[in-house]
């Protein structure tokens, strides 16, 4: 069978069949340009730059890391969330981490040293590619426990500096280019980004800090004192005017195990300053803090955040949420009679 068309119906289906490729390639064009917006502008098909690997040795780092970086890198903390830093086991997969990792970002200060030495031995990492953030914040001797001489700083793993500078919020603003710069050198294309970044969660922490400034005035200078699991707040107490009267683990490490005359001096401490409340940690069993504040006659509060950020989901799973609630549970329990 032979079909014929006509000229009319020829221009017809011409005119048709032009309509029809001019809006395929119309919808082509709103769709790439769709997906240019939806990816901050850049071409489509381009290679994601969360393939750069950044490894840190606890959420809390990883959050700074990630405010920095936003989606342009990965980042993995070895340690989980609310698990005690002091005595994390590393894992293979923990070794494969640091082994693949293009920056693996560390408290330093002793924190990690007896488990992160080595893992980046087994993981064969790069010393250049390790940044200790605690080098870069002027830290602080321990404050607690009176009773220490300089034997006992030499005995004690975490040395006389004390590692937990992340209570501060403007130490943790020191830390912040230190990060920007090293992502920079490992993704030169998002170095400005990094550095603009920073700079916007540097300003978050000057109002987080001027907010505990705010909510700390409530609380008496005689009420300022602090009792807690281990040594890990004399930031707080150095940035705030707290008194830090002691801890139920002695020394800024969660594992020494103290002594019966440990535990009876802290309860005489206790009393002799009136310390209105003792504050367990989230990262450790609270039964030896409970035991403490039965004996003193005083509050137990029990869920203060120290070395990990809180589930996600939690108002501290970031480390501006951690920090507003330990100001809060803080606050609200020293100033109440």
């Amino acid at each position: 069978m032979i079909l014929y068309i006509n000229n009319e119906d020829r221009m017809s289906l011409d005119r048709r069949w032009l309509l029809r490729h001019f809006l395929i390639a119309a919808l082509a064009f709103l769709l790439a340009a769709t997906m240019v917006a939806c990816n901050g502008g850049e071409r489509p098909g381009r290679r994601p730059n969360a393939a750069i690997r950044v490894v840190t040795s606890t959420t809390i780092i990883a959050d700074w890391v990630s405010q920095i970086a936003g989606d342009r890198v990965g980042v993995v903390s070895l340690v989980p969330n609310r698990v005690d830093p002091h005595g994390f086991v590393p894992g293979p997969k923990d070794v494969a981490q640091v082994a693949a990792a293009g920056l693996v970002f560390t408290i330093g200060l002793n924190l990690e040293s007896g488990w992160m030495d080595k893992l980046l031995k087994n993981a064969a990492a790069d010393p250049s590619r390790v940044i200790a953030l605690g080098d870069h914040v002027d830290p602080v001797p321990f404050q607690g426990q009176p009773d220490h001489d300089e034997a006992d700083k030499e005995k004690d793993e975490y040395g006389p500096k004390d590692p937990h500078f992340w209570q501060d919020p403007l130490r943790v603003k020191k830390v912040l280019p230190v990060i920007a710069a090293r992502l920079g050198q490992l993704d030169p294309d998002g170095a400005e980004v990094y550095r603009a970044r920073a700079g916007d969660y540097g300003r978050q922490l000057d109002d987080l800090h001027r907010w505990a400034e705010q909510q700390f005035q409530a609380i008496p200078k005689e009420r300022r004192l602090l009792v807690t699991s281990h040594e890990a707040f004399g930031y707080l107490a150095h940035a705030y005017g707290f008194r830090l009267v002691g801890t139920v683990i002695p020394g800024g490490s969660t594992a020494r195990e103290p002594s019966a005359a440990d535990l009876a001096r802290l309860v005489g401490e206790i009393k002799s300053y009136r310390v209105p409340a003792v504050f367990a940690e989230t990262i450790l069993n609270d039964r030896l803090a409970r035991r403490i504040a039965d004996e003193a006659g005083v509050r137990i509060v029990t869920d203060l955040y120290s070395d990990a950020l809180g589930e996600q989901g939690s108002d501290a799973d970031t480390y501006l949420g951690m920090v507003r609630h330990n100001v809060r549970v803080v606050a609200e329990n020293l100033k109440a009679r």
